[in-house]
């Protein structure tokens, strides 16, 4: 079932050829591991994956498996699989290449259920690597073995029952709500790392390597059913089957808050596309129109994911944008409040009634403004009462705190009154401190009571900001698509009556006569097919249409017609009509010709669909005309739309780009009409699969409810 199926019936399924969510129990709650390749050598992965697991308190069984030692870390070792007495769901893997196949064969006919294949020289290393994968893989499958690797760093759970370190890296397993999943052992190590010093631990994590069998999309389809999860902090470098993310990012993102770092671009994104919205959906295009209908945060920086993960995990969701900003150094809390406002906040209005309290508690040397600066001298009672008046005050949402810690202050007590006001209250405060050695109990009485410390000014702001991100996107019901509003009986004869051309664009009458099935308003056309008709055409469009109109000639790769120059505006008479026409076919030949009411006035949009994976197209819109690839004022969103959706996705398409105010203002009158037109497509592009690409290049909104009318469709097919 795909993303927008599963969506129609108003259900997340599973992918087909997914294994089930929740089906990865034997990787993260295994009953005993055994370690292949175990050794008494510290510097070794054997050595280093046994160690990990009895000092993290593993609670299974722990079975080191070498052919000639006698122990491991203490631990009796163990000859062969075949040896070992206790019930084995896991192995690690820590053997040469060429012997892992033969190795997990063993494994198979001794009863375990999963393997992590640590061993590099696979398929990342070339074609000879990529056989010893495939017999790797076939053999698993053989024995109905599930497999995380091979180059895979491993796997860790801290559920207090289960306390699984199933891999070789260094940073202590500390419990937390936090779940990494992550293509690169490097990144997962380096975001577990900087997780544990701001005082966060994990609750999964998952680095899969190569990911010949089990991979991200099925690691985040089992954490999202995990109870101790609470933010998901995702590492890809590539997306194997889009499809299958979509449904995992969906699950996730329904009480998650998914955080995802991407690095470079899917293969897929690079597909060869010919209409304005197949150009523009290149890229990554389509991964993040998956991360904006799950509701996940694309994050722009290793840091700035840290920092985020740091604060969802450690504070309540805020209300609304608004954040007080508080300092005892006007230098740094500028900083903040500058990257603050850059990020989206909204810097809090405080009321008459907030601002003469604060004055009230506060030195004279305080200022009270869009920054609150309580001056180096503030001691414990001016901050407690600060942020008791801020927090209280119903204009704040949220409160991003930076402060220095003066010699002259008792700067531990300081802290102390900060995390007490910070307790008493269900917003959000998020701290930057600004010290060294002599006060650093300062940060470690602040993390230890709950609240996010950080570095730099600017990572609270951004920390705070996507606390924010994440409560808005939690707010966003549901899509509801209306589909009720097409009738997918008659779509389909339609499309079963038109006439595909050898580059798979329909005609443009056909074009148009879907268009119309999905009740889509066009401007009416009339075409000429053979020259014999040409007298004829001329009184139609008279009769039909009226003057003036446009010319347009339509064959098979005549895709981008106005820049081809198939395309003669403002036709006035009959005469003018009869001298475009042959114009036209002097230079495209056999070409259809057609005229088309011609429309002037308003504001030109671009619509467009675009279906690079199964299940998964992809709807546009923005601002239309000539220059719209220049521009790049456009957005994109999943299909199917609501018309909550559509407007939303209408909003997102202005941008700074945009130099025709009369968009900004003719939108938010005319916006009723335009998200009509965009849920009409976005429920055409679910209902007939085999479309792949449509643009609808102008359509123009009409003033004063005027409606829309398209005055150009071009549609392919598969």
């Amino acid at each position: 079932m795909s993303f927008a199926g599963a969506l129609r019936q108003g259900a997340t399924l599973a992918v087909e050829g997914q294994p089930p969510a929740g089906d990865l129990s034997f990787l993260f709650r295994p009953r005993g591991v055994a370690v292949l390749g175990a050794s008494s050598r510290e510097l070794s992965i054997g050595y280093r994956v046994v160690r990990n697991l009895l000092d993290a308190g593993f609670t299974g069984g722990i079975y080191p498996v070498h052919p000639t030692e006698r122990e491991v870390c203490g631990l009796p070792a163990f000859h062969s699989i075949s040896d070992v007495p206790g019930p084995i769901d896991l192995v690690n893997v820590a053997l040469r290449a060429d012997r892992v196949p033969e190795a997990l064969d063993a494994c198979g006919l001794a009863g375990v259920r999963a393997a992590i294949i640590h061993s590099a020289g696979f398929a990342e290393v070339g074609p000879q690597g990529a056989v010893l994968e495939s017999q790797a893989l076939e053999t698993a499958r053989r024995h109905g073995m599930r497999l995380l690797g091979p180059n895979a760093q491993g796997l860790m759970n801290s559920d207090p029952d289960v306390r699984l370190y199933a891999s070789f890296t260094f940073t202590p397993l500390v419990p937390g709500p936090v779940t990494i999943l992550a293509h690169s052992g490097g990144v997962a190590e380096l975001l577990n790392l900087h997780l544990r010093r701001a005082g966060v631990g994990i609750r999964w994590y998952a680095s899969p390597g190569n990911s010949c069998d089990v991979d991200l999309s099925e690691l985040l389809a089992a954490a999202a059913t995990d109870e101790g999860t609470r933010v998901i902090l995702m590492y890809i470098e590539s997306v194997r089957d889009m499809p299958a993310f979509a449904d995992a990012a969906l699950r996730a993102g329904r009480d998650k808050a998914l955080l995802v770092l991407k690095a470079g671009r899917t293969p897929d994104g690079a597909r060869a596309v010919t209409s304005h919205t197949g150009a523009l959906a290149s890229g990554d295009v389509p991964f993040d129109a998956i991360l904006n209908r799950a509701g996940a945060l694309r994050m722009p920086t290793l840091r700035e994911a840290v920092a985020a993960a740091t604060a969802i995990a450690r504070q309540p969701l805020p209300r609304g944008r608004r954040t007080a900003l508080v300092c005892n150094a006007g230098g740094p809390g500028i900083a903040a409040l500058d990257d603050a406002c850059l990020s989206g906040l909204e810097c809090a209005t405080l009321t008459d009634a907030t601002r003469a309290s604060l004055r009230d508690s506060q030195s004279p040397f305080a200022t009270i403004g869009a920054l609150v600066d309580l001056a180096a001298t503030a001691g414990p009672l001016e901050f407690r009462s600060a942020l008791n008046t801020l927090l209280a005050a119903d204009e704040v949402d949220g409160l991003v705190l930076s402060m220095v810690t003066p010699f002259f202050v008792d700067c531990d007590a300081v802290a102390d009154a900060v995390a007490l006001a910070a307790a008493t209250s269900d917003k959000p405060v998020v701290v930057n401190v600004i010290t060294d050695g002599r006060w650093s109990g300062v940060e470690d009485r602040l993390r230890s009571s709950g609240l996010p410390v950080f570095e730099f000014p600017e990572d609270a702001s951004r920390a705070m900001a996507a606390l924010t991100r994440v409560a808005e996107m939690r707010t966003r019901l549901p899509v509801s698509p209306p589909w009720e509003r097409l009738d997918r009986s008659r779509l389909e004869a339609v499309l079963r009556a038109s006439r595909i051309n050898s580059d798979g664009w329909l005609s443009q009458g056909d074009a148009y006569a879907m268009l119309a099935a999905a009740g889509i308003p066009s401007a009416p056309i009339v075409v000429l097919r053979d020259d014999a008709q040409l007298s004829a055409f001329v009184e139609t469009v008279a009769r039909q249409l009226g003057f003036p109109v446009v010319v347009k000639a339509d064959m098979p790769g005549l895709v981008h017609k106005l820049a081809a120059g198939a395309v003669l505006l403002n036709i006035a008479d009959r005469a003018s009509l009869v001298a475009a026409v042959t114009a036209l076919r002097s230079r495209f030949g056999e070409a259809h010709m057609y005229a088309q009411r011609q429309v002037d006035g308003g504001i030109e949009a671009i619509l467009g669909v675009v279906a690079q994976y199964p299940g998964l197209p992809l709807v546009m819109a923005g601002q239309g005309g000539t220059n719209v690839e220049k521009r790049g004022s456009v957005a994109f969103a999943l299909a199917p739309l609501d018309d909550v959706a559509a407007l939303r996705l209408i909003a997102g398409s202005r941008c700074p780009a945009f130099d025709d105010t009369a968009w900004d203002c003719e939108i938010q009158g005319e916006g009723a009409q335009l998200a009509d037109a965009l849920v009409r497509l976005s429920l055409l592009a679910v209902i007939l699969p085999t479309v792949r690409e449509i643009d609808i290049n102008p359509l123009t909104v009409l003033p004063s409810g005027g409606g829309c009318i398209a005055l150009d469709c071009r549609m392919r097919v598969s």
